[in-house]
This record gives C-alpha cells, structure tokens and sequence, in this order.
C-alpha cells in the first residue's frame, strides 16, 4: 500500500495505525 495512501488518512494518527493495521487493508482496498 502506497505511503500516500496513508497520508490522504491524515486523520489516522501514528499510533492509530501501529495499533490498527487493519485499517490500512480496509483503505487499501477500495
């Protein structure tokens, strides 16, 4: 997945998305 995929997630925190490594395959995936 992109960095610049995270990065349109701005509202995602680091920790957010340490915590929630989820969350990148679910935004990765659309």
């Amino acid at each position: 997945m992109p960095i610049s995929r995270v990065k349109e997630h701005a509202s995602l925190t680091q920790e957010d998305i340490v915590s929630h490594p989820k969350v990148l395959e679910v935004s990765g995936s659309d």
